[in-house]
């Protein structure tokens, strides 16, 4: 009696501890057999070597090949839809895509209109700038970002409670669609025009 009221607390406190996460998943057989595996981003992003992989470790894949005049230059001005991901599948809801940040098409952005701002005047991520100079109005395109071309090792924190946490080392995967690109000299002009603030200062 004494031995099987021993296992029965034994059992009780392992499913507690097990609870708050701070027991390993056991590795040893029973459920499916699948156990518990890491998941990374180039198996669940699908990185294959369709991917075009750049000197700085950036990767991309096209959807569509643009058919604009030009690529998009340094003070000039362009026009997208991007969404994009961090590799964090512990959620059954990310498990396919990773984490979602943000989306030109989503909650964030009630109107779903572009993104719009001035290459050089504008401080975006070194990978996402860097995926876009070779792109074309009316490309599609995806980005596989690494860390030290996104938030390197520091990683961001939640903001506003609407945008999760990206951790330091996190993978980002960008989906792209050029809608626009504006090269002129007028545009690039622009970005030497002092700012009204500055005027009054």
């Amino acid at each position: 009696m004494r031995v099987l009221l021993s296992t029965i607390a034994s059992l009780a406190l392992s499913a507690k501890v097990s609870a708050f996460g701070l027991l390993a998943p056991s590795s040893g057989g029973g459920g499916d057999g699948d156990g518990d595996v890491e998941l990374d981003y180039e198996t669940q992003w699908g990185v294959d070597d369709s991917y075009t992989t750049t000197a700085t470790g950036l990767q991309y894949k096209d959807e569509v090949v643009g058919t604009g005049d030009s690529s998009p230059e340094d003070g000039g001005t362009i026009e997208l839809h991007y969404s994009f991901w961090f590799d964090d599948f512990s959620d059954e809801e990310c498990r396919e895509t990773g984490k979602k940040y943000f989306s030109t098409r989503g909650p964030s952005n009630p109107k779903s209109t572009p993104m719009s701002f001035q290459l050089g005047e504008t401080q975006i991520l070194e990978g996402w700038s860097e995926g876009m100079k070779t792109m074309k109005a009316g490309g599609k395109r995806i980005l596989i970002i690494p860390p030290e071309l996104a938030y390197g090792d520091a990683g961001i924190p939640q903001k506003n409670n609407v945008f999760p946490a990206i951790p330091g080392g996190s993978y980002l995967r960008f989906e792209i669609e050029l809608v626009k690109v504006d090269n002129s000299a007028f545009t690039k002009f622009r970005q030497w025009l002092p700012k009204p603030s500055s005027i009054l200062e």
